[in-house]
């Protein structure tokens, strides 16, 4: 099952988790039709109510942090209750871009350590294929920053 959202038909949505924690890309902003992906502290919420379940914020993600709810990661299962957590004093305002940016975060995200961006060297390598032509200009500023990065993770 999933946390509950209100919903009749008892479906589950989408969930973002920890990977999106201090980096908040908003690659799945852009591409969400209804505008149900808020904008808190320190990371992106999905909102329950407002979700359609099209999928389309999911492959965006350069950091693989958005699951379908029953597919989260064991390790990020509290993700779930956190992502709910985030909309139970804000409601539902119908859209995203009415709200703007906020400075809540659920207690256990406001909790985890300072700049949780890169925690592991996965997050880059994600980020760093996702926005690969934006990476190469960059190259034209820094070469040998580039050169260092592309022999690395993009090879």
């Amino acid at each position: 099952a999933g946390i509950p959202t209100g919903r009749s038909s008892g479906a589950v949505t989408y969930t973002i988790a920890e990977p999106c924690v201090d980096v908040m890309d908003k690659s799945c902003v852009e591409e969400c039709p209804v505008d149900c992906i808020y904008e808190g502290g320190r990371m992106l919420y999905i909102h329950p109510d407002e979700c359609v379940d099209c999928g389309a914020c999911e492959p965006v993600c350069p950091v693989e942090a958005i699951f379908y709810e029953d597919d989260v990661p064991d390790e990020w299962t509290e993700y779930n209750a956190a992502n709910a957590d985030f909309f139970v004093e804000l409601g539902s305002p119908g859209g995203a871009a009415k709200v703007g940016k906020t400075d809540y975060d659920p207690p256990m995200v406001k909790a985890l350590p300072p700049d949780m961006k890169f925690p592991t060297l996965e997050p880059v390598k994600a980020l760093l294929h996702h926005n690969i032509k934006e990476f190469t200009n960059l190259a034209a500023i820094l070469p040998e920053v580039y050169a260092e990065f592309y022999d690395e993770f993009v090879n």
